[in-house]
């Protein structure tokens, strides 16, 4: 696609691909309004002046050498060209995506990192040209001037590694603005080179004059802190494998594609001559300025569509529409300004010599405006991260085009190369946008009448002005520019492009007609719930709804929870849910956000609480009155809600939280409605299953026991601990018709525990507020208890319990007002100064990970925890571990720091379609990053990262990064059960494949042959090779992480429940300890007797709190 090329003699960029370096999908930011018009009018601005400059530069070479030399000097910079094919490979795709997402210190590693790579590209790249044009018996004069203009090719890679760093902050005007004085040096130089020395050797040096000055000033504006920061000075080779692997299948398809355009120039050097060459050139001067339309829409375009997707589909949509309309306004206009007036521009320009280059320059306009349409569709794929079909489309183009060429070139000379292009793009473009269209399922994506009748139109402008314009007259000229302005009016007076507006695709997201409705409803009164469980928008949610983390509830027993409320300071009424117990609390938190979300949308205010001990709330887990503070919780819940200035108020409680909500709604005078979600029935029942479940699937390793030193008064479930006063109160209760409130009932529930004896019961006697109402759910075992940390979504449910109860509650709006309490005492009293008492507090930002900080009440901290939870666990941990360990901790006098990763518990907003937060992923070791930072800012002395699996990894992950760039602050680890041991380790979730080992609850994997051999592997293999198939990913050796950590120096501790233990030995571990306690300090491994791997059994959390406990209370004297 020649769109996707500047190549043209003697300009800028000879020898690379343009800046369209896409981000990956999903991982950009939005862009502020304007700032892509800006972007885009500064790229066409820029590029045309350029354009311009470097054009009038190549009018002065061409008419000041021959046509042979002419030839040479055309086939040198197209062969320059032909090798970005070599020195781009497309990694700019992954950079942009975490230089747009990654926290600074991450940013500025990946930058540097980036700029080395290119630089090794371009050498790699010069070397290939040189060597080339060697052992093809080239002219000797075509082999020296080829090592001369090579250097472009070294320059311009750092360069333009430089422009998408700009790129990535929306700063393509800076880069214009160099790029146009860089080719006012190059003219000047181009202009003195044909003046006092017109040859070959010569006249190539202006072009690395433009590429070093480029260079310089985009250095020097970088370096000036333009771009609000700077690459580092180290250089992290390890991370040049990981850019290429993931840019490998757009690097593959716009390798073949650069192959597919620039051939034609090699091939025209061997099957006719230097002199058709310069022909061929010419031409090419003119497709050139019709690439840049493409390449100065997509560039601005694809960092906005990344961030669309797939979130934002009516936006994505829209800017898709537009852009395909203006692409190919503006290629048509080019094709019928050019029709007319190529012959009397060609002679203007170059002289009489080259006049035979008009059918060629006709032909390859046409190709570059097909061209910039193909790249469009690329774009398009790019963002959607449907890349798979591009590389097999450009390779078929590459073959289809090289025959053509070798067919017609013998036989038309350049012209029939000329034929060849146009025809390759033809099928190449409609390859490209049947893709589109077939992988990016999106309704109404291509403006199929539209596009026809702007295609028709540009066809009858065309023939109108080559059949009125005189051979060869300047006549022509004047036609083509008419013709070519009286497309945009003739559209729009035709009614062609009356339902586009480009300036959309420009201006970023437009504001609805009729701003937010002030009830939150749809135009109908209905919310968002009238046409399926999907209909509600992530991007109607931020920006119609507020949500605030917050305390309520009494001084000396505070709760947590989380208030959604809509924007506008109005509501009709209000919701308070009732979350599970135990593990089920954890698994459920993302669907019940996302019923919170639809009703805050819906005009109402929502509390999403924290039973009093239990989560964030106040009280210790295994208290013998839990069940009546549970209760006197849901009443404080309510009252808060009340507080905000609504007046009906309605309960929802899952699973167990329908029966306390059940039991607290007899204390609540007034209740609008009660809504059972898939509830516990009968309290006896729930509790045997959930002991026994413990007893299964926790402490299997253990014959069913806790191993607790004192078990009477402690009952565990899977997910808490409670006392056993608590089990025996929670299975004396039921639910009932007699225990139900005389309010509104919906039971929502499925088919199965629709049938059990004490649904039924519920369904058959009348009570004075009416019937129970009855909605049928699928199982909910996948969304409730699902078998590992991979929870579905309840969309069916969501839909149905909002609209009963959007439907239930008033419609008339109240002024609503909600005041947040951002800390609490969660252990102790709040006293005088002097007092031990422990503060939790909340952080918030925007776009960043909630945050949750655990500190003594008065003084400074004497060191600090940072806790990294595992998957979709959220900052409270297995059985609230924790959120024990950071009050443990406060009372020791260190501060501990907790967050939600984004996309997780309380971060980040629910996604829909999959809201698993990858694990690995540069976000989630952005969002490590700057908790770490939080944390050193609280106190001056160590810090502890401490997590279980994946959340132990990133505890690895952030103190190597520490250390490399601070030595002499290193951090400790209490690294828990870990798997993968891989600094570098590959992404989980999203498109990639989850193993056994990390979906599931244990270490075991299925007895496949992979997993037959891994032993084996392990047993006998020398330890080089076993770390090399570790390093592949095959499996995991220990010593690939603990030697890094004992060479930086990282104190490191390892804690293992009895089968993570047998685990690490299969994998070398004891190898791996004596190995790294010879190059340095080794870990200290602690292995609890049973246990299981996510930590829900109490020896693992207790070995654990000994371990993390031991170190506070060790910094804690060596502080004082």
């Amino acid at each position: 696609m020649t769109a996707t090329l500047d190549t043209r003699p003697g300009a800028a960029g000879a020898a690379e691909v343009s800046a369209v370096d896409p981000g990956e999908p999903g991982s950009a930011t939005p862009t502020p309004k304007g700032s892509i018009a800006r972007n885009i009018g500064s790229m066409l601005l820029g590029r045309f002046f350029v354009a311009g400059l470097g054009w009038a530069g190549s009018i002065a070479i061409a008419r000041s050498l021959g046509s042979e030399e002419w030839g040479q000097y055309s086939f040198v910079f197209g062969l320059l060209g032909l090798l970005s094919v070599i020195t781009d490979l497309g990694v700019g795709r992954v950079v942009l995506s975490r230089l747009v997402g990654d926290s600074e210190s991450e940013t500025r590693l990946v930058a540097s990192s980036f700029i080395a790579l290119r630089l090794g590209l371009g050498l790699i790249g010069y070397a290939a040209a040189v060597g080339f044009v060697v052992l093809a018996h080239y002219p000797g004069v075509v082999v020296t001037a080829t090592a001369i203009a090579g250097l472009v090719v070294v320059i311009a890679t750092p360069s333009h590694s430089l422009t998408v760093l700009y790129q990535s902050r929306l700063k393509l005007t800076v880069v214009s603005v160099i790029e146009s004085l860089s080719q006012i040096v190059q003219l000047a130089a181009t202009v003195i080179a044909v003046i006092v020395a017109p040859v070959l050797l010569v006249v190539v040096i202006p072009a690395v004059l433009f590429e070093l000055v480029s260079l310089i000033s985009k250095g020097v504006v970088l370096h000036r802190g333009g771009l609000g920061f700077r690459p580092a000075k180290r250089i992290e080779i390890w991370r040049w494998s990981e850019m290429l692997r993931e840019a490998f299948p757009l690097s593959v398809g716009f390798a073949l594609t650069v192959l597919l355009t620039k051939i034609d120039i090699p091939l025209l050097s061997k099957l006719d001559s230097f002199d058709a060459v310069g022909h061929y050139a010419i031409a090419y001067k003119f497709s050139d300025l019709v690439s840049m339309i493409g390449i100065a829409v997509t560039t601005p375009l694809v960092t906005v569509l990344v961030a669309s997707w797939p979130e934002r589909l009516e936006e994505f949509r829209g800017r898709m529409r537009d852009a395909a309309v203006l692409t190919t306004l503006l290629g048509g206009m080019a094709v019928i300004g050019i029709w007319p007036s190529a012959a009397p521009l060609v002679r203007l320009l170059y002289g009489p010599d080259y006049a035979d280059a008009a059918t060629a320059t006709r032909l390859l306009v046409l190709g570059a405006g097909l061209s910039s349409f193909t790249l469009l569709g690329v774009m398009t794929l790019v963002s959607t991260g449907r890349l798979r079909t591009f590389p097999v489309i450009a390779a078929f183009g590459l073959v289809l085009n090289v025959i053509a060429n070798v067919v017609l070139i013998p036989r038309m000379s350049f012209e029939g190369s000329a034929v060849a292009t146009v025809g390759t793009e033809i099928v190449v473009c409609v390859l490209i946008w049947a893709t589109v269209l077939r992988e990016v399922a999106i309704g109404d994506l291509f403006p199929w009448r539209t596009m026809l009748g702007l295609v028709g139109l540009i066809a009858v402008l065309t023939a109108a002005v080559a059949l009125l314009a005189p051979a060869d007259s300047v006549v022509g000229i004047v036609l083509g520019v008419v013709g070519a302005l009286a497309l945009p009016v003739a559209a729009r007076v035709v009614g062609i492009t009356d339902s586009i507006d480009p300036r959309r695709m420009l201006s970023g997201p437009a504001p609805t007609d009729s701003g937010p409705d002030p009830t939150g409803s749809g135009p109908d009164g209905g919310g968002p719930h009238g046409d399926g469980p999907d209909t509600v928008g992530p991007d109607l949610v931020d920006t119609a709804t507020v949500v605030e983390p917050t305390f309520f509830g009494p001084a000396s027993t505070p709760l947590f929870g989380t208030v959604h409320r809509p924007v506008s300071g109005v509501a009709r009424a209000g919701v308070v849910m009732c979350p599970p117990l135990g593990k089920e609390q954890i698994d459920t938190t993302r669907g019940v956000r996302m019923l919170a979300e639809d009703l805050a949308l819906s005009g109402m205010v929502v509390l999403r609480m924290d039973h009093l001990h239990t989560g964030e709330s106040w009280g210790e887990q295994d208290s013998p009155d839990a069940v009546e503070n549970w209760l006197a919780g849901i009443g404080h819940a309510v009252d808060h809600v009340r507080g905000t200035g609504v007046g009906e108020v309605v309960l929802v409680g899952l699973r167990a939280g329908g029966l306390l909500a059940t039991a607290a709604a007899e204390r609540i005078d007034g209740l609008a409605g009660l809504v059972l979600w898939d509830p516990v029935l009968r309290g006896r029942t729930f509790v045997r299953g959930q002991t026994q479940l413990f007893r299964m699937a926790v402490a299997a390793d253990s014959a069913g026991s806790s191993l607790r030193g004192h078990t009477d008064d402690v009952v565990d479930i899977v997910g808490a601990g409670w006392h056993r006063h608590t089990a025996q109160a929670l299975s004396a209760m039921s639910i009932t018709l007699e225990s139900l409130p005389d309010c509104p009932v919906l039971l929502a529930t499925s088919d199965a525990d629709l049938a059990s004896a004490p649904a039924r019961a519920l369904l058959h006697d009348e009570r004075p507020a009416g019937r129970v109402e009855v909605v049928r759910t699928v199982d909910p075992t996948a969304f409730v208890t699902p078998p590992s940390f991979l929870v579905e979504l309840p969309h069916e449910s969501v839909h149905a319990i909002g609209a009963w109860i959007d439907q239930l509650l008033p419609t008339e709006p109240l002024v609503v007002q909600h005041r947040t309490r951002s800390w609490a005492v969660v252990d102790g009293e709040p006293a005088a100064p002097g007092s031990t008492s422990v503060i939790t507090e909340i952080v918030t930002a925007p776009d960043r990970p909630l945050v949750w900080i655990t500190r003594p009440a008065h003084g400074v901290a004497h060191s600090g925890l940072v806790v990294h939870s595992t998957a979709a666990d959220i900052r409270t941990g297995p059985a609230r571990l924790w959120r024990d360990l950071a009050v443990e901790a406060g009372r020791l006098g260190a501060v501990t720091v907790r967050y939600d990763r984004r996309g997780v518990g309380e971060s980040g907003r629910v996604q829909r379609a999959d809201d698993f937060a990858p694990l690995h992923s540069p976000t989630s070791i952005t969002d490590a990053r700057e908790v770490r930072d939080l944390a050193r800012s609280l106190t001056a002395g160590p810090l502890t990262h401490v997590g279980i699996c994946s959340g132990s990894w990133s505890a690895s992950r952030v103190a190597l990064d520490v250390a490399d760039d601070t030595p002499e602050h290193l951090d400790r680890v209490v690294l828990v059960n870990q798997l993968t041991w891989r600094r570098d380790a590959p992404v989980l979730g999203g498109d990639a494949p989850f193993s056994a080992e990390v979906a599931g609850t244990t270490v075991d994997t299925a007895p496949s042959l992979r997993g037959r051999l891994k032993p084996i592997v392990a047993r006998f293999a020398p330890y080089p090779l076993f770390d090399a198939v570790a390093r592949l990913g095959v499996m995991q050796s220990p010593r690939l992480l603990l030697r890094p950590l004992a060479k930086a120096g990282i104190e490191t501790h390892l804690v293992f429940g009895t089968r993570d233990y047998e685990h690490f030995l299969s994998q070398r571990g004891l190898q791996a300890l004596s190995s790294v306690s010879r190059s340095g300090r080794g870990p200290s491994v602690h292995v609890a007797p049973g246990g299981d791997h996510p930590g829900f059994h109490p020896v693992v959390r207790e070995a654990v709190l000994t371990e993390c406990l031991h170190a506070v209370a060790l910094d804690g004297r060596e502080q004082s």
